[in-house]
Parts: structure tokens; C-alpha cells; sequence
């Protein structure tokens, strides 16, 4: 799949699950696991965003997480459902789902402002279901991801396994919905000022000091990210003492998540949202580099 052909299917696929025709198609930059396109209707502006069959759980899962949010009034991109009030179409291998186009500027999480106004926008999320779990339906929340780790490398999965064993050790932990891939591109400043979130395909319920160490990830750590960590102190629903005492293994939970991801697509050579190999091998290099960064053996 890419942007022209989802744009080529587009108009026949609103009329049969939307009942609504487009007034224009345009393409729109997609991450690693979609293609995107942007729909002008009449009653305005929306996304369509195709996931191939392998992923299309994650799309509806998302999809609803980013509706459940919105009704707290948050900015999430929220899908408009089908005439038969479905979250997506099943179209050319995958499905697809129209979300509210959510019509702002990029965050690069570059400067100060920038990191405290992820941190406010991370913060709403969080306290909008913030609540305290441990019990075994907590579990699944990296179970799930990690159910059938690659093979290859051959010291990966037994490094998840620790990871797990310590996950699990873990005492009560404050949860609620978690993105659970908060890059700075995913937040968006809309003209107003407001900032959302949106590309909700990761997003469950889990504990919220996982989104705190995956941003930090992307921001390069606690020291480039410390406008963003302090700021989600002062406003977060977390007691501080559960961020000190937990970010570290989060970190590392969040670095494991990465290389896993990046192992699946290398071993499958699923190349969606990239034109070669080269963007699984950077980002399994990188995920690599963080494991080893917490002095945690990677070869073999």
C-alpha cells in the first residue's frame, strides 16, 4: 500500500462504508505501520488511515482508546465510525479508518517550552482514567507484545524474560491510559494553542510511568529531556517517589519493546511505511545501543 493507491481506492470505499463522497484526496506523511491520506468531506476534514491485516487490531484498538479519551474532552483524533457503526473498512488487505484531522504543528520536543507542553498534554491523558491496579488482568500489558518474541537474535528473548520477571516483581502501580508511543510528532499545537495527541494504534490501559520513559526516550534521555520530566512532575498524577523509583526499569522495559518491534519487522522484512531495510536496521541499532546503555549484555 501507498498514499496513491489508498487515495485511488478512497471515494468508493466512503461511499460503501460512510455513505459520503470526498470534495478533495491529498497525501499525508504516515509512520512505520500505516498509510495515511488526508479527506476533505463536507462537514470538514479527517484522515484515513490504512493498517494491513497483521496490524488492523491495533488500528480499532486505537481508534477506540482515542474516542474513549475524547469524550473527556481531549484532542485525539477521534475516528468517525462507519454507517453500520464500525471503527474501520476493510479495504485491500487491511482496513482503514477515518479520524478527525487534527490541524496543528508538529512538536519536535527540541526546546524547553516544547517538553513542558508534551508533559501538560501527557498529563491530561494520564489523569483522565488514572487509577491504582495490580492484579493479574495488569499482566498483559507487555505479555501481550512480547506472547511470540523473535527468534533472532538469539539474546533477546531471554533478555525479555528477565525484563518480564522484574516487570512482575513490581509492587501497586498508578495505571491508566497510556499512549504508549509518545513521540514529539505526535503531539500537535493546534493555532489555538491547545496541544494533542493523536496516532492512538499503540494506546491501552497500562502503567503510567511507561509513557513518562518512552517519551524520555525519544527526547534522548533524562538530562536533554529534563524540561519534560519536570514539568509531568509537577502537574502528573503520579507521586513523585513512583517516577524515581520505577523510571529506570520503564527505560529499560520501553528499550526492550523497541528492539522487539524492531527484530518482528526485520524477520518478516515488513517494510510498511519505509522503502528498504535500512529504517528497521537503524531503529533495531538504536534499541540495541539503549539496552546496552543500562549495562545489559546484547551479543551472542
Amino acid at each position: 500500500m501507498d498514499p496513491d493507491r489508498l487515495m485511488a481506492l478512497l471515494p468508493a470505499l466512503l461511499a460503501r462504508a460512510w455513505d459520503t463522497a470526498p470534495l478533495a484526496l491529498g497525501p499525508l506523511p504516515a509512520g512505520m505501520n500505516s498509510v495515511v491520506a488526508r479527506v476533505d468531506l463536507p462537514d470538514g476534514s479527517w484522515v484515513a488511515k490504512w493498517a494491513p491485516d497483521a496490524t488492523a487490531d491495533a488500528l480499532d484498538h486505537g481508534s477506540a482508546i482515542a474516542e474513549r479519551l475524547a469524550r473527556h474532552g481531549l484532542l485525539t483524533g477521534a475516528p468517525r465510525r462507519t454507517t453500520a457503526g464500525e471503527l474501520s473498512a476493510a479495504a485491500a488487505d487491511g482496513r482503514v479508518a477515518l479520524l478527525a484531522f487534527v490541524d496543528g504543528v508538529e512538536l519536535t520536543g527540541e526546546t524547553a517550552e516544547e517538553q513542558r507542553a508534551m508533559a501538560e498534554a501527557l498529563a491530561r491523558v494520564h489523569a483522565a482514567e488514572h487509577r491504582v491496579r495490580d492484579d493479574a488482568r495488569a499482566r498483559p500489558f507487555l505479555r501481550g507484545w512480547w506472547s511470540e518474541p523473535a527468534a533472532e537474535p538469539a539474546w533477546l528473548a531471554p533478555l525479555l524474560a528477565d525484563l518480564l520477571d522484574r516487570y512482575d516483581a513490581l509492587p501497586p502501580l498508578g495505571w491508566g491510559v497510556v499512549h504508549a508511543d509518545p513521540a514529539p510528532e505526535a503531539f500537535l499545537r493546534t493555532r489555538s494553542g491547545e496541544v494533542g495527541i493523536i496516532d492512538w494504534s499503540a494506546g491501552q490501559d497500562g502503567p503510567l510511568v511507561y509513557d513518562v520513559a518512552s517519551a524520555l526516550m525519544y527526547l534522548g534521555g533524562r538530562e536533554r529531556g529534563a524540561a519534560f520530566l519536570d514539568r509531568y512532575r509537577e502537574i502528573g498524577p503520579l507521586p513523585p517517589g513512583e517516577l524515581d523509583a520505577h523510571l529506570d526499569l520503564f527505560g529499560l522495559l520501553r528499550a526492550g519493546v523497541q528492539a522487539e518491534y524492531f527484530a518482528g519487522r526485520l524477520a518478516a522484512d515488513d517494510r510498511t511505511g519505509i522503502d528498504g531495510p535500512e529504517g528497521n536496521l537503524e531503529g533495531f541499532a538504536d534499541a540495541r545501543a539503549m539496552l546496552a546503555s543500562f549495562g545489559l549484555e546484547t551479543r551472542g
